[in-house]
């Protein structure tokens, strides 16, 4: 079931659904390994890879219509590029294996499998949260293939950062647990939640939390949270040695703009700070698209073109 839910004026983007506008989109799914990944295409031109949140999928993040005109991403920006959306392993059409060596650095090659399978030499890319945080490896581990980065809600921690009991890890951690204990995200809803709303309940937190997860592999998705440890040891000094244009697009109200430092002090960098959004809602805010679509504006036509697509 495909629903929107809003509460305290807050949407919430987290595995929540609502149908996609009437679209020419395709759907195609290739092989990463032993994993089968889904993934969609529309228009042509420079290509843009999307990269969804954790315990999402591409309609979650990617064809929410927006207002006021309802357009969503990636009806937007198939009007002047070739845009990719991935289902990443664990989540939305695409296969679910278990065990945290299946995720983690691995969500890292099956994009550059997806570009290879599509022929793609180079790419932007638009990650959020999750993707955000598999779009800041490919920036240290795969910089050849990067033409420019867009890294919505929030940055992976840099290997000098993390430590075990670093709060945002320890976020993910709990979540887990939670997961295998109680069959629900509440953790990662409480953390990510607007502090200019009401502290939700407990009540609150299982409702959406059953809502996020229908017909999701919670074994999966616990599996996916622990291998962000993986995600969080990105070398500041390779990161660093880096000219790709990367933006920063967050919320006000954001716990994750604490964590930005290292990717803000990039030479090529620029910070869009959207008033009044949260971790949850950035998404829903034309303010988020209007700021993508800037950057690959500016960042179009650098070297790197795509080769026809094979889908």
């Amino acid at each position: 079931m495909m629903k929107k839910i809003k509460l305290f004026g807050t949407l919430l983007l987290f595995g929540v659904m609502i149908p996609a506008l009437g679209q020419s989109l395709t759907s195609h799914y290739f092989e990463s390994g032993h994993v089968r990944l889904h993934y969609m295409t529309a228009g042509t031109g420079e290509p843009v890879i999307l990269i969804h949140g954790v315990t999402d999928n591409i309609p979650v993040c990617f064809q929410q219509p927006l207002p006021p005109t309802g357009t969503d991403f990636m009806t937007k920006l198939a009007e002047k590029y070739q845009v990719v959306a991935i289902d990443t392993r664990g989540h939305g059409q695409s296969d679910k294996p278990t065990g945290v060596e299946s995720y983690g650095k691995v969500m890292e090659e099956d994009i550059i499998r997806l570009m290879d399978h599509l022929k793609i030499e180079k790419a932007h890319l638009v990650g959020y949260s999750m993707g955000a945080f598999i779009i800041g490896n490919l920036l240290v581990n795969h910089k050849d293939r990067v033409k420019s980065a867009a890294l919505v809600g929030g940055t992976p921690l840099t290997k000098q950062q993390f430590y075990e009991a670093h709060p945002l890890y320890q976020v993910f951690v709990k979540t887990a647990q939670y997961l295998a204990n109680e069959s629900g995200i509440n953790p990662l809803l409480e953390w990510y939640w607007s502090t200019r709303q009401p502290v939700p309940t407990k009540e609150i937190l299982d409702s959406l939390s059953q809502q996020i997860l229908e017909g999701q592999s919670n074994e999966a998705l616990q599996d996916c949270l622990i291998g962000f440890k993986a995600l969080f040891q990105v070398d500041e000094k390779k990161l660093g040695q880096n000219n790709i244009p990367v933006a920063l697009i967050i919320g006000d109200d954001d716990p994750m703009i604490d964590f930005i430092a290292p990717f803000q002090q990039l030479p090529s960098s620029s910070l869009v700070v959207i008033p009044k959004a949260n971790h949850l809602d950035i998404l829903m805010y034309p303010e988020c698209l209007t700021a993508v679509e800037q950057f690959l504006q500016e960042t179009q036509g650098l070297s790197g073109r795509a080769t026809p697509a094979e889908h």
